[in-house]
């Protein structure tokens, strides 16, 4: 009677299940780039936590496969062609993680800054990302499902650009809410599916041609560079048959650029930049380009001084301002900017806007020369296979263009979470196509099956043991899978406090960064203590604004809850931002005014005390900053 109701377990091929869900949560990870940031929940590392819980998953699930599949991992580490690219990988991994050992503020480097979202714990999961890949794509026709899915994101992403072009907006970033974090994406992708165009979809040539026009749209310069870069290797690399025609071409497209470059210089070219405020300003007026050169160079020249000072590994990942605040020489302040409370436009920067200084400074030179080195040995090794004539040298070139392109966009520009998950997918693929035939991680049936799974059994066996061993690597990933649910809640009362203090509800702002806090989410703690302190202090300014809502009175607490949040972030994850003691150096003075000038009272706190070793200590961190010294002769003057 039993037998009638059992379910032979070979009509269930579960590891099959397990490996098309694993390439589902993949098809989901290359659409990251249509989900926008907008909402409490997203902005601006939503897409980022999607993108770890995906990568998550996909490891529990990759466990359970080879489990249930009674499979064992072929693992033959050779100082081969098949091993470079991810060895690459893993030894800048390892040299990060020194890094942030080593850093001067630990769990900054180690979570990173949620704006860019590059720290080691997203490096992490880059490079486990990469790995899956490596592991679960092992045919060609693997990679072309997937391919052309990146040509429909390529071209929804593109799509929305042009939209938002058409709409007024003069530099549409689409869905990646910045126009310098689309185009990095676009770099990567045009190369690679103008080749697929010529072996493969016409819908590659729909994406990149659109991808393209979007590209332009940005006016964005590293692109521009990156894509102009691209284009001379691809057209270098291309096999024409006809002798000479590849020399002919790359001369006619060197001379035409050249002749549209001296054409904006003539009465004809002026008149249509004038048509183009938006382009003229930001490619030809000069005052445009130095207030932007400028910045950059005096950011580029901290970043070398902190290479010098710290050259082995650095300051840490995200720990760019540090040594920019350091070194940086005070010369773009608006003096007195600071005068006012909650004006705090004095210039600063998180990256250097170029890889060798951004990447040199918080990693150092071992950090520098292995990032170099994971986009030329890709280079070097794609380049030695397409000299084996093969049967498709198209992709080669593309993968070449696209590598070359988006390392020289790095020289004006920086890594963000989208560019980095398709620098990922095109990396593991060049090492598939340079070992199609070899073998580095690759999952194999175990020669005798003798697993659990290998013979026939009732449903409920299966079933049981299934879930079994699913919840036991559960449970392993459980902190995880939690941490990144702690950090959305977060990451919504952090947008959630911003919503409220940008209309004036003072009040509600600072219960929604309080809410947020209670978390403890460490990525986004250091930032909700910050915006708490800037929100304090930008209260004093727009006071009159908003008065009827916000009674003086009744905020002193805040500002001394802002005062010991200021405190926190110098004793835990943020010890060497300025800010921190900018902050609460301005909020020092805020009470004492208050408490002590109109409300007289006495058994209160030295403020005035307060302020000054906060000021000391941001003008030791940024001796330079003429905006930390104007606060300071305000403190002086109330003395």
């Amino acid at each position: 009677m039993t037998d009638n109701f059992s379910i032979p377990f070979s009509r269930f091929n579960l590891a099959k299940i397990i490996k098309n869900f694993i390439f589902f949560l993949f098809a989901i990870i290359l659409c990251l780039p249509l989900l926008p940031d907008i909402g409490n929940y997203l902005f601006p590392l939503g897409r980022d936590i999607i993108f770890k819980l995906l990568v998550e998953l996909s490891v529990i699930l990759t466990f359970l496969y080879w489990l249930i599949g009674n499979l064992k991992l072929n693992f033959k580490p050779r100082l081969k062609s098949n091993f470079v690219i991810p060895g690459t990988l893993i030894l800048f991994l390892l040299i990060s993680a020194l890094s942030t050992l080593t850093s001067l503020q630990p769990s900054f480097s180690f979570w990173g800054n949620i704006y860019k979202n590059m720290g080691l714990f997203s490096l992490i999961h880059f490079v486990i990302f990469f790995f899956l890949l490596f592991v679960f794509l092992k045919q060609e026709k693997d990679w072309q499902k997937f391919l052309k899915l990146t040509a429909i994101v390529a071209l929804l992403v593109s799509l929305f650009a042009i939209f938002q072009a058409l709409s007024g907006v003069p530099r549409p970033p689409s869905t990646l809410n910045n126009p310098d974090f689309l185009s990095p994406y676009l770099v990567l992708v045009i190369p690679i599916f103008v080749a697929l165009f010529f072996s493969s979809s016409k819908i590659f040539g729909f994406a990149a041609g659109t991808a393209l026009i979007a590209l332009f749209l940005t006016q964005t310069r590293s692109a521009y560079l990156g894509i102009f870069v691209s284009l001379l290797v691809f057209l270098f690399l291309f096999p024409f048959k006809k002798k000479g025609i590849k020399r002919n071409i790359f001369l006619i497209f060197l001379t035409g650029f050249v002749l549209f470059s001296l054409f904006f210089f003539t009465s004809s070219g002026q008149k249509l930049i004038n048509n183009n405020s938006s382009f003229n300003q930001r490619f030809l007026n000069l005052e445009h380009l130095k207030s932007s050169f400028i910045p950059r160079w005096q950011a580029q020249q901290s970043g070398w001084e902190g290479l010098t000072t710290r050259p082995l590994l650095g300051y840490g990942p995200e720990n760019f301002f540090i040594p920019f605040d350091s070194f940086y020489q005070g010369t773009l302040d608006q003096t007195g900017s600071l005068s006012q409370p909650g004006s705090l436009d004095e210039t600063w920067f998180d990256k250097a806007h170029n890889f060798i200084f951004d990447i040199g400074a918080t990693t150092g030179l071992f950090g520098l020369l292995i990032y170099i080195s994971i986009f030329l040995s890709a280079i070097y090794l794609l380049f030695k296979r397409l000299k084996q004539s093969p049967s498709n040298p198209y992709i080669y070139i593309a993968l070449i263009s696209s590598f070359s392109g988006y390392l020289v966009q790095n020289l004006l520009n920086f890594d963000t979470t989208v560019p980095f998950i398709y620098l990922m997918f095109f990396l593991s693929y060049a090492n598939f196509k340079i070992n199609e035939h070899s073998s580095g991680f690759v999952p194999q049936k175990a020669e005798q099956e003798t697993g659990p799974f290998s013979q026939k059994h009732s449903f409920s066996f299966v079933f049981l043991n299934f879930f079994g061993l699913a919840l036991i690597i559960l449970l392993i990933f459980y902190p995880f899978l939690e941490l990144q649910g702690h950090i959305f809640q977060a990451n919504y009362y952090l947008n959630q406090g911003e919503t409220y203090c940008r209309y004036g509800e003072f009040q509600k702002c600072f219960q929604s960064f309080e809410k947020g806090l209670s978390y403890n989410a460490k990525p986004i703690n250091p930032h909700l203590r910050r915006r708490y302190g800037f929100w304090a202090v930008s209260f004093l300014t727009l006071l009159p604004k908003f008065s009827e809502v916000n009674p003086k009175s009744s905020f002193d607490p805040y500002l001394i809850r802002a005062l010991h949040l200021q405190e926190e972030n110098g004793q835990n994850e943020f010890p060497y931002f300025t800010r921190n003691y900018i902050y609460a150096g301005q909020i020092s003075i805020a009470l004492y005014q208050e408490l002590s000038i109109n409300l007289g009272l006495v058994d209160i706190p030295d403020y005035l005390e307060i302020a000054k070793q906060n000021f000391q200590r941001a003008s030791a961190l940024s001796p330079n900053r003429q905006s930390i010294h104007t606060e300071w002769s305000r403190l002086l003057n109330l003395k």
